[in-house]
């Protein structure tokens, strides 16, 4: 990891003060990239045990495998269910960054940053799932 690399020129040092910014994509395509790579490391930390929880626990935390029980669930209680378990998840997603204020309060925003955080997650877990069946098939030990 790069940050590996960092460490062995001298000490890392976190600074809440400091300002960082991203490269905009301006495609999909590569947002989707972007993420896709983000998921294939996240499942290298995982299994390096850089971080202190399971595979499972991962693959668990995943709001899109919340989701999908939420819409079994809806296929099989109620159809009808369905667009408020959408509309729910579209109003969570818009919460949980309500803090983000430099993207503006504008109708766009509120339209458009969903989709787009649900496009870098799916795009960030289908890099882990990838990555994960990639050293399957090496015939790593999982």
């Amino acid at each position: 990891m790069l940050s590996s690399k960092i460490k062995q020129y001298g000490k890392i040092v976190f600074m809440p003060q400091a300002e960082v910014f991203h490269q905009p994509r301006d495609s999909w395509r590569k947002v989707w990239q972007w993420f896709f790579r983000r998921g294939r490391a996240a499942y290298v930390l995982v299994k390096n045990k850089k971080f202190k929880f399971s595979f499972l626990s991962f693959v668990l935390s995943s709001p899109y495998i919340r989701f999908f029980v939420f819409l079994l669930l809806a296929i099989f209680i109620n159809i009808w269910i369905l667009p408020v378990v959408l509309f729910l998840n579209y109003i969570w997603i818009l919460n949980k960054y309500r803090c983000i204020y430099w993207y503006g309060h504008s109708l766009k925003t509120h339209l458009l940053l969903p989709v787009i955080r649900t496009w870098m997650d799916m795009a960030y877990h289908a890099g882990f799932a990838a990555e994960y069946i990639i050293r399957v098939r090496c015939g790593e030990c999982v």
